[in-house]
């Protein structure tokens, strides 16, 4: 229980604070999970400093020391097939245990974490059909626990459908992206406030 209870905390320590060296952790303490952070998100090269900022990557080919990018690209895969259909969480987990992958339980909730951060743009997460605006720690533990009551989709766009949220993000006066480019959620994840 005490590896989970780390887990979790990880886990929001990923969506709140991954711009943030260590995730936001004070790196003077080792809490148990610092030592999940340094064995694989800092060793395995999936949280590091790039110009003076931190982020969440997915590794490229050589420096994937710890072998977790073919699973990332998979779920990206699995989200490329299902088109804008939502593709429940569980199943995510369900093919990352199988072959050639073989993660553990443990493991695949901490994934889709990072790959959901890298794709914050184009990933939305659905709560028994229902939009979730963000993911909070009540939220992330009621995932890692009720999988199958979690959907995601992958939302991406372009031509005529940017232009319009552009300009829908100018009459709304909602802020400007990070990106250069809109994605529906710029636009959907401001209105839900």
């Amino acid at each position: 229980s005490a590896a989970a209870a780390a887990r979790m905390r990880l886990i929001e320590d990923i969506f709140a604070a991954s711009t943030k060296p260590y995730v936001g952790m004070d790196p003077g303490k080792k809490p148990p999970e610092m030592s999940i952070y340094l064995s694989i998100l800092k060793h395995g090269g999936l949280h590091k400093e790039e110009g003076g900022s931190w982020r969440l990557v997915v590794p490229d080919t050589n420096h994937d020391i710890c072998r977790v990018r073919p699973a990332l690209e998979h779920i990206q895969l699995m989200l490329d097939r299902s088109g804008t259909k939502r593709l429940k969480v569980s199943d995510i987990f369900l093919e990352l245990r199988q072959r050639p992958f073989g993660i553990r339980d443990g493991l695949s909730p901490i994934l889709l974490a990072v790959f959901a951060v890298v794709n914050e743009q184009h990933v939305a997460f659905y709560e028994n059909g229902i939009f979730m605006r963000e993911m909070l720690g009540l939220d992330l533990m009621r995932l890692v626990k009720v999988p199958d009551a979690f959907e995601i989709q992958y939302c991406e766009m372009g031509g005529v459908r940017s232009e319009l949220f552009e300009r829908l993000l100018k009459v709304l006066e909602l802020n400007e992206t990070v990106s250069n480019k809109v994605d529906v959620l710029d636009v959907v994840r401001p209105l839900c406030i």
